[in-house]
C-alpha cells in the first residue's frame, strides 16, 4: 500500500519534469516522510483519544514541529525505528507531564541546555535532506534560538496551564540534534560538507 502510494505520486510529480538523480531522491524521501507523518499523526492522535491526552499531545505537537521545521535534527534510519521513537517520545512525554510536578529548577535546566544545543548544533540536517545553503542555515540557526527564547520565557515567567508541554517540545528537540543522537542511530551528521 506504502510504495504503491508514493510510487504514484512520484511519477505523478515527475511525470513532465527533466529532474537530476539528487531532484529524484529528494521528491521520494519527501513522500515517504509525509506518507509516514500522515499515519503516525493518525494513530499517535487515536492514542491520545483513547489515553485522553488529545489537548498535552497536539500542543506538543505543535511546539515541537514548530521547532522541527528549523532544527530539522536525526530520522530513524528505518521506518520500524521510526516508529520506536516517536511513540515511545511521545507517550514518555505524556506520562512525565500526567505523573510529575516538574519543579523550578529543572524548568530553567532544560531551557539553558536547549538553548545551548541550538547555538551549536542546530540546525542538524540528514543524508537526504543536506542543508546546502549556508545562508539558510544560519537564518534557521538564529530562528530557533529566537523560538527557544520566547518558549523559555513562556515557560519561566508565566502560568501558562500546558508550559510542560513546551518543556516536553524543548527537550525533545534537543535531543534531536545531538551528535550523540546521531552516533546511536549510525547517522551522519553536517552532511552538506558533503557537497563541497
Amino acid at each position: 500500500m506504502k510504495n504503491i502510494l508514493i510510487n504514484n505520486s512520484f511519477n505523478l510529480i515527475t511525470k513532465h519534469k527533466h529532474l537530476s538523480d539528487y531532484e529524484k531522491i529528494k521528491i521520494k524521501y519527501g513522500l515517504e516522510v509525509m506518507y509516514n507523518f500522515l499515519i503516525k499523526t493518525t494513530i499517535i492522535i487515536l492514542l491520545a483519544l483513547i489515553f485522553k491526552s488529545l489537548t498535552e499531545v497536539v500542543l506538543i505537537f505543535i511546539f515541537y514541529g514548530l521547532l522541527r521545521t528549523f532544527i530539522h535534527g536525526v530520522h530513524g534510519n528505518s521506518n520500524i525505528l521510526c516508529w520506536i521513537i516517536t511513540l515511545s517520545s511521545y507517550s514518555i512525554s505524556i506520562f512525565i507531564i500526567k505523573t510529575f510536578e516538574i519543579i523550578f529548577p529543572i524548568k530553567i535546566t532544560i531551557c539553558t541546555i536547549s538553548l545551548i544545543s541550538f547555538i551549536f548544533w542546530a540546525p542538524s540536517d540528514t543524508k537526504y535532506r543536506p542543508l546546502l545553503n549556508k545562508k539558510k542555515r544560519m537564518i534557521f540557526k538564529y530562528i530557533s534560538i529566537i523560538i527557544s527564547l520566547l518558549y523559555s520565557l513562556i515557560i519561566i515567567t508565566t502560568e501558562f496551564k500546558y508550559s510542560n508541554c513546551i518543556l516536553v517540545a524543548l527537550c525533545l528537540s534537543s535531543i534531536a540534534i545531538n551528535p550523540i543522537s546521531y552516533k546511536l542511530l549510525g547517522l551522519e551528521r553536517n552532511n552538506y560538507k558533503t557537497y563541497r
